[in-house]
């Protein structure tokens, strides 16, 4: 009778169970590449509902995310040169702000290393839709153009939660992502960024 409530109670305590998580997230995005030559570093802003299910000290979650992100442009106008006939003269370019809004699905695995403290990583992957425009003036060309372009996403991620209480934690990640975009420059078809930041977790 005892080894059967043994295993009654081991059983029981080791059932996984479903636990649902919105979390509001705040990221700072540094830029690589001709993006990074072009825009500033930015704040970028996510939203993010996750089903989990916890099995002993670990915790597997799925859900969507939501972001959105404005770059923008390191100077107003580049000026550029040009090697003619007549000798250097002077080109300038005009660009607007980069826009992206982000739905992308995630997946996060926690590591429970104690009461208070959990290591975690995952990787969201999806779709960016990006909306930049620019102007190019020189003496031998005028040339205006504005893009919304879908690009397929993809963003590791890892770093640490603090439980404030039952319901509430805090957390500090790190992620580095890569979107794919078919657009007509070759030199903006992948789009790279790093991103430290910060968000805020209820579990229900």
């Amino acid at each position: 009778m005892r080894l059967i409530l043994f295993l009654f109670f081991a059983l029981i305590s080791n059932i996984a169970f479903c636990q649902f998580e919105f979390s509001a997230g705040v990221t700072y995005e540094i830029p690589f590449g001709e993006l990074g030559d072009v825009y500033q570093n930015t704040p970028a802003y996510h939203l993010t509902i996750l089903k989990g299910k916890k099995y002993k000290k670990k915790r597997d979650s799925y859900g969507v995310r939501l972001g959105y992100l404005n770059m923008k442009p390191k100077t107003d106008t580049l000026v550029y040169t040009i090697n003619s006939t007549d000798g250097v003269e002077y080109g300038m370019i005009s660009y607007d702000d980069y826009r992206v809004i982000q739905l992308m699905g995630s997946w996060r695995h926690d590591q429970i290393l104690g009461k208070k403290l959990e290591f975690f990583y995952g990787v969201d992957a999806g779709l960016h839709q990006t909306f930049f425009s620019y102007t190019d003036k020189s003496p031998y060309r005028y040339d205006e153009a504005s893009e919304s372009i879908f690009r397929i996403a993809i963003n590791p991620k890892t770093g640490i939660n603090y439980v404030l209480a039952k319901h509430f934690v805090l957390g500090a990640s790190a992620s580095y992502t890569i979107s794919i975009g078919n657009t007509e420059d070759p030199k903006s078809m992948i789009n790279q960024y790093f991103s430290p930041g910060m968000h805020v977790l209820v579990r229900l």
